[in-house]
């Protein structure tokens, strides 16, 4: 963790893709809710307290 961007497993881009190229709208859709339903889960939203940088520290 740590990172702000959210890592996606491959396989849940895959399953989509499969969906698509078999021409299922229906299992794609679904699939791509499950997706975005996982992402917003591995998202960090809360915001942290800002603190001034310290630049004498930053320019030594």
């Amino acid at each position: 963790g740590g990172g702000l961007m959210p890592s996606c497993p491959v396989e849940e881009h895959q399953s989509i893709v499969d969906a698509l190229a078999e021409g299922d709208a229906e299992q794609a859709r679904h699939l791509m809710r499950e997706h975005l339903i996982h992402l917003e889960g591995t998202l960090r939203l809360e915001v942290e307290d800002e603190q001034e940088p310290d630049f004498a520290s930053i320019f030594q």
